[in-house]
């Protein structure tokens, strides 16, 4: 029989990432920082105008863009490919212009290839999570200067390479130590302003996990030392204590991939790196890494051959889509996109929502219950409260304006999330807010994967 719902229940193992999964920031501040890092080293370094340097634009960016770089366009594509909305810059193409540029079908050329692994073709990138969304900006606003300064006339742009020479010194692990960069100095200096508080209610999930016989797996690709500094700072300075396995610097995806080379895990040691290990010897803390060893390890933590895992992550490319299609897990991802972050409230699949009206909400969290369901299965909240008026709802889009069909599109990012999660929710905090026997209704990548389940059985 064919189930139709998630639940922790099931699971021997649940792995979790860290940043904007397990650990929370404050969204308004954090896209700042980051903004403000890269656009000050383009100016500083690489000699960029101090017009990068204005203030940071919450309605701009969005998850689920695509840019063309040599191009210095924006595009929002739907599940067959086609071109919903586009920016050159940050000005919005009309659909004159996109069909111009791309044809009257309007379909981007690289998205078969794209759509199966979302590995972006040369001088392309998919900005699929919170983090990476401030980089739709800036180089929305590079294309713009470039623009005034006449740089078009050349019809191809070359600012690529700078925007990430400028990630690259934001996130390199050494700046932590170094307290180099503008990012890590920062959040090391008033961490409150961008992590959210301690949350006892996760820190009690995490514990009645374990009590409950489930494996708890911390797999994050940030660097021991930060890793440290975030999880102390919102989940307790006791959060090792938390979980069986610690996983830092991971390096997803391909901590999950067998090609082109399977990195061993090293030994770690007061945020040091030691030698490499051809098995991991238990539980504990390690860096770097592949799947295959974690899931020996997870085998004979579990005693069973097959340990059921499921991985909770905010990023379809790297935790979820990495996870479902290369490991073969279930998967949850967290779309902070759905949290109201003025009212506070979160809004869930409409299912969910009639679910926890019915039998009452006694976990604190606010479920968003106005206005009803309507026929999407996922209610896109924006940020602001308000419309997203430049790049449209996040799942469902009528796109640029056409005479002969206006009615909404589902998006490529609610596609690849539909195909490959099996529950999306707004924060872990929902699930820690609820029985681990509550039954989730779930995606169909839940669906097929029970059909799966229950055929081999």
């Amino acid at each position: 029989m064919m189930l139709d719902y998630f639940s922790l229940e099931d699971y021997d193992v649940v792995g979790l990432d860290m940043d904007h999964t397990l650990c929370r920031y404050h969204l308004k501040e954090t896209s700042e920082l980051v903004y403000n890092s890269y656009a000050k080293f383009l100016v500083e370094e690489k000699g960029y105008s101090e017009e990068l340097l204005t203030s940071y634009d919450h309605e701009f960016s969005m998850r689920g863009l695509i840019l063309e770089c040599l191009q210095g366009n924006l595009l929002k594509l739907d599940k067959e490919g086609r071109i919903l909305r586009a920016s050159h810059g940050t000005r919005a193409m009309s659909r004159a212009d996109i069909i111009e540029q791309y044809g009257p079908e309007m379909r981007w050329k690289h998205f078969e290839s794209f759509s199966k692994s979302l590995v972006s073709p040369p001088q392309c990138h998919f900005f699929d999570n919170f983090v990476e969304q401030s980089g739709a900006l800036l180089c929305a606003r590079i294309v713009d200067l470039m623009d005034k300064a006449g740089a078009s006339d050349t019809k191809t742009y070359t600012f690529w390479k700078d925007v990430i020479a400028a990630v690259e010194q934001n996130y390199n692990p050494r700046s932590f130590k170094a307290d180099r960069g503008g990012y890590f100095p920062a959040l090391k200096r008033t961490p409150g302003k961008y992590l959210r508080a301690p949350t006892p209610v996760l820190a009690n999930w995490l514990s009645k996990l374990r009590s409950a016989g489930k494996v708890t797996v911390l797999l994050t690709s940030s660097h021991s030392d930060y890793c440290r500094l975030v999880a102390s700072h919102t989940l307790g300075v006791d959060f090792e204590n938390l979980f069986d396995v610690i996983i830092s610097y991971a390096l997803k995806p391909g901590f999950f991939s067998e090609k082109p080379i399977r990195r061993p895990f090293l030994t770690l040691e007061q945020d040091v790196e030691g030698p490499a290990l051809s098995e991991l010897p238990g539980p504990g803390w390690y860096s770097q890494g592949n799947w295959t060893q974690l899931h020996s390890l997870l085998q004979r933590l579990t005693g069973k051959a097959s340990p059921k895992m499921v991985y909770v992550g905010d990023s379809i490319r790297c935790d979820i889509l990495a996870a479902s299609q290369r490991a073969n897990l279930d998967t949850v991802l967290v779309l902070e996109e759905l949290v109201d972050t003025v009212s506070g409230k979160q809004g869930l699949d409409c299912k969910v929502q009639k679910k926890l009206d019915l039998e009452g909400n006694s976990s604190g969290v606010s479920i968003q219950r106005e206005p009803p369901c309507k026929r999407t299965k996922w209610k896109n909240i924006p940020l602001t409260n308000t419309d997203n008026g430049f790049w449209g709802p996040m799942f469902y889009d009528g796109g640029i304006a056409d005479v002969n069909d206006s009615s909404p599109k589902e998006t490529f990012f609610h596609a690849v999330m539909e195909q490959h999660a099996s529950l999306v929710l707004p924060s872990v905090e929902v699930l820690a807010s609820v029985p681990l026997n509550y039954k989730f209704p779930c995606t169909s990548a839940c669906r097929d994967s029970n059909a799966k389940s229950c055929s081999n059985e």
